[in-house]
C-alpha cells in the first residue's frame, strides 16, 4: 500500500525487530531525524531469489506513477546484485535442457516470458551484466540470446551484455525487438509466438 508505515508496523505486530528489517532492507532511515520508514510504497513485489530458490531481497514496480520505475532491495548480508540472476533457481534445468539462456533486463520481462513459454529465461536487475553473472550463466549453458529493451539505452546494455558474455565463452546472439518496445510491451501486443518464432528464434 502508499504508506510510510504499514510494513514496519505489520513486522512489528509479529514480532520482528525494526533493526533487523532495516537490514534487510525492508525499511530505511530518514536524514533529518534517523526515524525508520518503509522502503516500499505503492509498489506491486516481486521476491528476489537465490539459486536455492531463497528469498534475499525484493524488487517493486510502481504501480501508477512515480519514480524510480522499478526499484530493489539494497545489498545486504543476504543479497548481492552483482552476483543474482532473478528466475535462475526456476530456469536452471530448462536451461541446461536447451543449452541455451535467454537474458532479459528485469523481472517484469522474465514473468511475462514464462508465460509466453520461454522457460529458459532469466534477468539481471535492471543493472548491467556482471562478469560473475555471464560466468554462472556459461556454467549452465552454451548460448545465450541476449532480449533487451530496443531503445539506445537497451541497444547499449545488450552490447556490453554481449562482450561479457562472449568473454565468459558463451555464444552470443542479440534479439531484435521492433522500435520502442521492452519484450513485456511485445508480449502484450503481439502474443508469446510471435516473440518466440519472430524475435528469439530469428
Amino acid at each position: 500500500p502508499q504508506s510510510w508505515g504499514f510494513t514496519a508496523n505489520f513486522l512489528l505486530r509479529r514480532g520482528f525487530s525494526l533493526e533487523l528489517a532495516e537490514k534487510a532492507g525492508l525499511l530505511t532511515k530518514r536524514n533529518f531525524d534517523g526515524k525508520l520508514f518503509d522502503r516500499f510504497r505503492n509498489r506491486i513485489m516481486f521476491p528476489i531469489r537465490n539459486a536455492k530458490g531463497e528469498t534475499i531481497a525484493f524488487g517493486g514496480r510502481v504501480l501508477k506513477d512515480g519514480e524510480p520505475k522499478y526499484l530493489n532491495s539494497p545489498e545486504t548480508p543476504i543479497f548481492n546484485k552483482s552476483q543474482t540472476l532473478y528466475g535462475f533457481h526456476l530456469a536452471r534445468e530448462n536451461i541446461r535442457k536447451k543449452r541455451q539462456t535467454v537474458l532479459f533486463e528485469g523481472y517484469v520481462d522474465v514473468v511475462s516470458a514464462w508465460k509466453a513459454g520461454v522457460t529458459n529465461a532469466i534477468a539481471t536487475l535492471g543493472t548491467a551484466i556482471t562478469s560473475e553473472q555471464a560466468n554462472r550463466i556459461r556454467r549452465s549453458s552454451e548460448s545465450v540470446i541476449v532480449c533487451y529493451d530496443s531503445d539506445s539505452a537497451g541497444t547499449n546494455a545488450a552490447l556490453k551484455a554481449a562482450e561479457l558474455l562472449d568473454h565468459a565463452g558463451c555464444l552470443v546472439k542479440i534479439a531484435n525487438l521492433p522500435d520502442g518496445y521492452d519484450p513485456d510491451d511485445y508480449i502484450q501486443k503481439y502474443g508469446g509466438k510471435k516473440l518466440r518464432d519472430d524475435v528469439l528464434a530469428q
